[in-house]
């Protein structure tokens, strides 16, 4: 019975290296007769989260990465990041979770269409990201925008519909929005003043996490400057074009950097409330 599993298994491999060859699933010098079943067989598990800004709830993100970070057996994370988001301070909390969990083990974020603004500054807590060289990428600065209906002094009554005003730190980071004009000068001292210390505090985490001098961010990606893949990786703010596939030889390389086992197959895992049924075709396969 063992002889005829071991025979299972074996043919099992060979018909996932030959559907993944590009060292996704095996290497030739793991004896699979000295397992009893398919599921003892040594592998390399990797947490799967996805970041969706239009649907993304915080504290479960924030569970799920401790989750993941406290699992001795989830050897690295990929986090799947897609979205946009306006919420500097819900970002700057996912981003700083995210960069503690690089300090137990590798984290990589995988970006195949657009993450900009917040959710490019969740996906630079990643020890690298892979993108899609056509993916849209960046938009660094903070905005602010204020809504203001007047009433009658007299009567109370509205005398105006809802007029929008948006204040920005960035130079192109109001090129898409449809609402401008401005309050009065103190308001817009205060606004512009919580404008300067978002944008730094923003600013600043971009470089640190990508190791990249302050000055050149500034100066070349965070005036809300939208970059597709292929122009973000010049600029610094990605590190490898390519997809889902190009993920894991990242992965085998940061294990190997931190002296872990590298060259066994590797195993998507996820958590039950992690909503990517739209994104994985290979969950819960090893490949």
């Amino acid at each position: 019975m063992q002889n005829l599993l071991s025979h299972f298994i074996l043919i099992s491999i060979a018909i996932f290296s030959l559907a993944f060859p590009h060292d996704t699933f095996m290497q030739n010098d793991i004896d699979a007769t000295k397992y009893t079943s398919f599921e003892e067989f040594p592998r390399i598990q990797v947490g799967l989260i996805t970041i969706d800004m239009s649907e993304l709830e915080p504290f479960t993100f924030i569970q799920h990465i401790i989750k993941l970070t406290d699992d001795p057996e989830c050897k690295a994370i990929l986090v799947y990041a897609t979205g946009e988001g306006d919420d500097l301070g819900q970002a700057f909390a996912l981003f700083n979770e995210l960069r503690h969990a690089t300090h137990v083990k590798p984290v990589i974020t995988l970006i195949d269409s657009q993450c900009t603004s917040a959710c490019y500054y969740i996906a630079a807590g990643a020890n690298q990201i892979v993108a899609s060289p056509t993916a849209l990428i960046g938009g660094i600065g903070a905005q602010i925008t204020l809504m203001r209906q007047h009433k009658s002094r007299t009567t109370g009554e509205v005398e105006s519909d809802i007029t929008y005003h948006s204040f920005t730190k960035g130079a192109y980071k109001k090129v898409f929005d449809l609402h401008a004009s401005a309050p009065d000068e103190k308001d817009t001292a205060m606004i512009q003043s919580l404008l300067e210390n978002i944008y730094e505090r923003f600013t600043q985490d971009i470089a640190q996490s990508r190791n990249l001098n302050l000055t050149h961010v500034i100066t070349y990606a965070a005036e809300g400057n939208i970059f597709t893949g292929s122009q973000a990786q010049n600029f610094g703010l990605i590190d490898i074009l390519g997809s889902y596939s190009d993920t894991y030889p990242v992965i085998r390389k940061l294990l190997e950097e931190r002296d872990q086992p590298s060259d066994l197959p590797i195993e998507l895992i996820r958590l039950a409330e992690d909503p990517i049924d739209n994104f994985v075709t290979f969950d819960e396969n090893i490949i």
